[in-house]
């Protein structure tokens, strides 16, 4: 992502393949093409913390649930979008808590959604997703746990950029993190260290809201989860103000340097 941010900064001052339309006498598409990749530029660069992980990939590996049956990871929400919660069972404190919030939230939801929990604990036997599925009373259907080997398991968290560090005790140290990924594969959002869990965030993703009601929210409100309440992000949009400003300046000066050009010639 960082090196094809660092193409997309030098395409955004030379863009030339976009240069044909200029000399074609399109000048006026030609600085709306240039104006529309400048506000893409930055947006891009001042996402919340976040938004790392949106866009990316998830692995579809093979995983087995708390019956003992074997199933590609993606194949269990149906094309539909689902909630993937990284656990494992015998987690002490942050995944009962992850997942006592994520069950609140979703709770508050007229309609039911694909929720899968997933261990990283290559030691989950089936007997222990069972006693986690019964602890939180998960149906199988619309929401289970899954494990899976090693090899997959490491596949997965690499795709989802999430980490973990085995401690003496037995114990793993991860990151809070759930993530909501689209029909396919994309994740479209990623909810870090929310305590209580970011709902209308959640409620966004997984509904089929307009792009201009995810772009305000996401772009422009913060959940604070202190207060519980939806804060408007002040130094986010001072930021994207500054940063429109200097793109403003940018296009004005290939304004001027391009444009006297062409009157000249």
């Amino acid at each position: 992502m960082r090196v094809s941010s660092v193409s997309f900064f030098l395409s955004l001052l030379f863009p030339f393949p976009l240069r044909p339309l200029f000399l074609l006498g399109f000048p006026f598409t030609f600085h709306v093409l240039f104006t529309f990749k400048a506000f893409v530029l930055s947006t891009f660069f001042l996402l919340p913390s976040s938004f790392a992980w949106v866009g990316g990939k998830v692995e579809n590996i093979k995983v087995f649930d708390f019956e003992g049956r074997w199933f590609s990871l993606l194949d269990f929400a149906k094309g539909r979008k689902f909630v993937l919660s990284p656990i494992y069972t015998k987690c002490p404190s942050a995944c009962s808590i992850i997942t006592f919030n994520l069950k609140e939230a979703l709770s508050k939801m007229k309609e039911k959604h694909t929720v899968l929990s997933f261990s990283f604990d290559e030691k989950d036997t089936v007997d222990d997703l069972l006693t986690f599925a019964r602890r939180w009373e998960l149906d199988g259907r619309n929401w289970t746990v899954v494990s899976a080997r090693k090899e997959d398991i490491i596949k997965l968290l690499d795709s989802l950029g999430f980490w973990i560090k085995r401690v003496e005790g037995g114990e793993i140290l991860h990151p809070n993190l759930i993530y909501v990924v689209d029909g396919k594969d994309s994740i479209i959002l990623a909810v870090l260290n929310a305590k209580p869990l970011d709902f209308r965030s959640l409620k966004i993703a997984l509904s089929d809201g307009n792009i201009i009601e995810r772009f305000i929210f996401f772009r422009l409100f913060s959940f604070d989860p202190v207060t519980r309440k939806y804060e408007f992000d002040i130094i986010f949009l001072s930021y994207l103000v500054a940063f429109g400003t200097i793109i403003l300046i940018l296009i004005f000066l290939r304004y001027i340097l391009f444009g006297t050009k062409k009157s000249r010639t």
